[in-house]
């Protein structure tokens, strides 16, 4: 009995040692590296720099970032991570990654196999005035950034939360939206193919406003439904004044908005 115990664990051991071998010298770390970027789907891409194993199947990279077409939506720096060795086994890459993004921390959980691609990402206080990609879309200013996204198989969904915000204006489709009256901006949206989001809620709450905006982004064209609803108590009287064709009753604005972002 004792015989086949010791067997056993030789054996353990040398399995081990086998898998160990396989992922540190039998894996290119560009073959991992380019199974990450494989999770683009156009004209969303990723791009991995400095992919780099350790022995424990652990690894680091210095940068990811996530792209359309040439414009960087987000980025992470100093990511670490690793990955589950009996998920490989199953035919399932479970891969785990923490990192720095615009000030803050993100967390990602990516589970790829034959027939899946689940991406689960949790990020917090990531400052939004070091996001380029907001201010290509009219957003400026600061804010901390927290939030969750989920995507599955080409589809996913999106919620976040813009605490202390100290933003600016937005201007388009000749309408103007004074966002420096707003400190806490919530959002929720759906992923509805590569090209197309579907905003259930996006909603901006100031000194005496409230602001709802819902409707679709889809190849790059914005069809959008502004509600602004003021208090006797809002000081932007100026602001009211700009959108008054939009006043549908007191206290209550409906606005149309197309444009391409």
């Amino acid at each position: 009995m004792k015989r086949i115990i010791v067997a056993a664990l030789i054996a353990i051991i040398f399995v081990s040692i086998g898998v160990v071998g396989i992922w540190y010298w039998g894996v290119p770390d560009h073959y991992i590296a380019d199974r990450i970027e494989g999770l683009g789907v156009i004209p969303v891409t990723i791009k991995v720099e400095g992919f780099s194993k350790s022995i424990l199947f652990q690894f680091n990279v210095d940068r990811v970032m996530i792209r359309n077409g040439d414009d960087e939506i987000w980025s992470v720096l100093g990511v670490t991570g690793g990955i589950k060795p009996l998920q490989l086994l199953k035919g399932k890459a479970v891969i785990t990654a923490a990192g720095e993004s615009y000030g803050g921390n993100i967390n990602t959980t990516v589970k790829v196999s034959k027939n899946e691609q689940d991406v689960s990402i949790s990020f917090a206080d990531i400052e939004t005035s070091e996001i380029s990609y907001f201010r290509s879309m009219g957003f400026e200013g600061k804010g901390a950034l927290s939030g969750s996204l989920n995507y599955i198989n080409g589809k996913g969904g999106l919620e976040f939360v813009v605490d202390d915000a100290k933003l600016k204006g937005f201007s388009g489709n000749g309408v103007f939206i004074p966002l420096d009256y707003f400190h806490t901006v919530r959002g929720a949206a759906d992923l509805v193919s590569p090209d197309n989001v579907r905003i259930r809620s996006f909603a901006l709450s100031g000194e005496g406003i409230y602001v709802r905006v819902k409707g679709s982004i889809e190849k790059g064209l914005a069809d959008l439904e502004v509600e602004v609803m003021p208090e006797a108590s809002f000081p932007g009287n100026s602001f009211l004044m700009l959108i008054e064709r939009y006043k549908i009753s007191e206290g209550y604005y409906y606005i149309p908005i197309k444009r391409h972002l």
